[in-house]
């Protein structure tokens, strides 16, 4: 379970997992908002860090502005697709945001992209910090 002052995320889930890379990725999360929200947004990129190169943070998705009164379990589920051209190793950021922009709470999930020895292509594994996958 992680935490800090206004979420506690209880789940992660993320389908499907070690596959294509090119697969659409779904993530599910299932948290308590510990005091009202108003007007906030979940919002998804993924940094991956390449050997020999600075990190590369791409703008996945944004899930649409929601209130949360209260403290109640709550889920967000959105889809996306990560992309590259190259193994990798990155991280997944979920994180909410307040209607001014400021990050309100942020989990990563961390992402090991691979080459399929049989294939070539590339695959994706995703890991939660909650063993959640």
């Amino acid at each position: 379970m992680s935490t800090n002052a206004y979420v506690v995320v209880t789940q992660v889930q993320t389908e499907p997992n070690d596959c294509d890379l090119g697969a659409p990725l779904q993530i599910e999360i299932s948290f308590d908002a510990l005091r009202p929200f108003q007007n906030v947004q979940w919002r998804f990129s993924y940094a991956r860090d390449l050997i020999g190169a600075r990190n590369d943070v791409a703008e996945l998705c944004k899930a649409e502005a929601a209130d949360y009164a209260g403290t109640a379990l709550r889920v967000v589920t959105y889809t996306t697709q990560l992309v590259g051209d190259a193994p990798n190793c990155g991280v997944l950021r979920c994180a909410l945001h307040d209607a001014a922009g400021a990050e309100l709470y942020r989990l990563d999930l961390v992402c090991q992209v691979t080459a399929d020895e049989a294939t070539g292509r590339l695959r994706r594994v995703v890991r939660s910090p909650l063993g959640d996958d």
